[in-house]
């Protein structure tokens, strides 16, 4: 887990073979990373004692948001920026600076860093594919937004709570 993150509440981990939250990561209240299951070749066989396979590296990028109630079922990449949004099932990769939701959990958004906000993958005259794919190959290096976001945040302040009034701004 990397530096400056926040894990909400009743949040499960199932490792495999590996599960990284960069920095700066926040998740809200009941997620999951389903990143390892029980072997299901024989019926006969309990599943309990079946064994355990892998999905392999379950990796969150710097300064991800992933909102309530996301499900993530393992060998995925969410991509540095990016948020998912409530109540999704994220089963492939996200790319970075993007927003993704549903079921399972598709992007929806891309940040255009020319204009300085998010915009429908439907706005940009091309398909969504291809919209995803010319924002990908734009994209700074990680290590560069990284270090763009130590520098101007070299430390914050990680509440206890993630959300509410009482709490002030956070």
């Amino acid at each position: 887990m990397g530096d400056n993150c926040f894990i909400g509440r009743r949040n499960f981990f199932s490792t495999g073979d590996f599960i990284e939250l960069g920095d700066y990561c926040l998740t809200g209240p009941n997620c999951s990373f389903l990143n390892a299951g029980h072997v299901t070749d024989s019926p006969f066989v309990p599943y309990i004692v079946s064994g355990i396979e892998s999905y392999g590296r379950l990796e969150i990028g710097t300064n991800c948001w992933l909102t309530s109630n996301v499900t993530i079922i393992g060998g995925v990449t969410i991509g540095f920026g990016s948020i998912v949004g409530s109540n999704s099932l994220v089963t492939e990769s996200i790319p970075p600076l993007a927003i993704a939701m549903g079921m399972p959990a598709r992007v929806t958004k891309l940040f255009d860093q020319d204009a300085g906000n998010w915009r429908s993958v439907n706005d940009y005259g091309v398909s969504p594919e291809e919209a995803i794919a010319r924002h990908i190959a734009r994209l700074p290096p990680e290590d560069e937004f990284k270090a763009a976001m130590k520098q101007k945040y070299p430390e914050v302040l990680v509440p206890q709570v993630a959300a509410g009034l009482a709490a002030g701004e956070i």
